[in-house]
């Protein structure tokens, strides 16, 4: 999860660092809502062991956070994650929906 801004450059250094070992990723910055929820039910229709990653804004984390959750992920990575100091915001109780077993704060 990261700022809409830098949806792309997570993608783009994925593919950078990992070459042809990257596994499957989807992407949600500013897309359409049709495409955003086709993207989401592909994620949550993957195997946890498949390793696919799901880049997504924080505005689109929030909108879509029944979805995710249910996709059950085993990794929650959070860029910029300043904007989670307020415990109480909208994107911070959503993101707290998501019972990883591991987060990492950025």
């Amino acid at each position: 999860v990261c700022p809409t801004s830098l949806v792309g450059n997570w993608n783009s250094e994925l593919g950078k660092w990992l070459g042809p070992k990257a596994p499957h990723t989807l992407t949600l910055g500013s897309i359409e809502p049709v495409e955003a929820m086709r993207r989401v039910g592909m994620f949550r229709q993957q195997e946890r062991a498949s390793g696919m990653v799901l880049i997504l804004s924080y505005e689109m984390a929030r909108k879509y956070i029944d979805e995710i959750v249910r996709a059950r992920p085993g990794l929650l990575i959070c860029d910029e994650a300043h904007r989670l100091k307020n415990d109480r915001t909208a994107t911070a109780l959503a993101l707290d929906r998501l019972h990883t077993p591991r987060r990492v704060l950025l």
